[in-house]
């Protein structure tokens, strides 16, 4: 049988820059002239946001805040590497990199032997490139891939009728997209290597409509049972090894693991169906739930208005709390 770990991942604030970069976007904005006079002013901020800003422009607020969140990161690390996946599949929203003007698919499975990564890029949004390791800015790394398993899943969700897209290549971008690569980046902050083969899983951040979905407003859930179904398939046979229409795969499926960069775009994580469905047989899925690995306290932006994901017609924050996320998947 299969199992599935579940682990909440974001994607930002940047945590490969500095302490002292981490309000840059915020400097830039105080700069615009788009931004109203009156809130260039820090006395007409939130109280939250006046005790981040302090006496040192946030660097202070940016420490503590990394420490919060490396103590999750390193919790979800540490699960990752007891729970032994086989592969890694990460949805990650798609910046205006791979997908373009030209081709707007919602959804896009990546099946890779290996793809480029360029971990240690720097930020133009941030204004920002020397990171915390020292490591060159140019450096790219090979990052394994699963083609085997993504083809698989590709094929069981257009089977159940969920309209996706994959890709053996990369279209627009020559590296792997940073929502992907920082997820791989973080989890390995303490630079202990990343062995466990990645399926990125591609999600719309731009278009609008993209999907149909029979209910308006509500989350499709056939992609939670295709995945479940596509795994199922992944069985183990008698020799101990993974099987996919009686044939063995290398290195066995047994163990799968998703990893949702989420914290951005408000994205939510892919419902996984109770007992009585197909995907009945994964040992651990109790009643459709998946459990949290990592808490983190409370953050000082709670004033932030809520975002929408056009794509899923989704509401949630723009800067999403791990503890909500946590507490969502209890």
């Amino acid at each position: 049988m299969g199992e599935i770990l579940g682990i909440g991942m974001t994607h930002a604030p940047h945590l490969q820059f500095t302490d002292e970069n981490m309000a840059n976007v915020l400097r830039r904005l105080l700069k615009s002239d788009r931004t109203p006079a009156e809130m260039k002013d820090p006395k007409n901020w939130p109280a939250g946001m006046r005790a981040e800003w302090g006496s040192d422009e946030g660097v202070s607020a940016a420490r503590s805040h990394r420490a919060a969140l490396l103590e999750g990161v390193r919790a979800a690390r540490a699960a990752l590497d007891a729970f032994k996946p086989d592969f890694v599949l990460i949805w990650g929203d798609d910046q205006y990199e791979n997908f373009r003007e030209d081709l707007l698919p919602p959804f896009c499975v990546y099946a890779f032997d290996e793809v480029d990564c360029a971990l240690f890029k720097g930020s133009d949004g941030l204004g920002a490139s020397a990171n915390v390791w020292n490591e060159p800015a140019n450096r790219v790394v090979k990052i394994k891939g699963h083609r085997e398993a993504a083809n698989l899943l590709a094929q069981k969700l257009l089977e159940n009728g969920f309209d996706v897209a994959w890709s053996y290549r990369l279209h627009h971008a020559e590296v792997l997209s940073h929502a992907f690569a920082r997820t791989i980046l973080y989890l390995d902050y303490d630079r202990k290597g990343f062995p466990y083969p990645v399926i990125p899983f591609h999600v719309n951040c731009y278009g609008s409509h993209l999907q149909p979905s029979a209910d308006q407003g509500k989350i499709d859930r056939r992609p939670a049972a295709s995945i479940a179904d596509a795994l199922a398939m992944l069985r183990l046979g008698e020799a101990g090894c993974a099987h996919y229409r009686e044939r063995p795969m290398a290195g066995g499926a047994d163990r799968f693991i998703e990893l949702v960069a989420r914290d951005a775009h408000g994205q939510a994580s892919l419902p996984v169906p109770g007992r009585g469905s197909r995907s009945a047989t994964f040992r651990g899925i109790k009643g459709g739930t998946v459990r949290g690995v990592a808490r983190v306290g409370p953050r000082a932006d709670a004033f932030l208005g809520p975002a929408r994901d056009a794509e899923l017609g989704l509401s949630g924050g723009r800067h999403g709390r791990a503890q909500d996320f946590a507490a969502a998947l209890r």
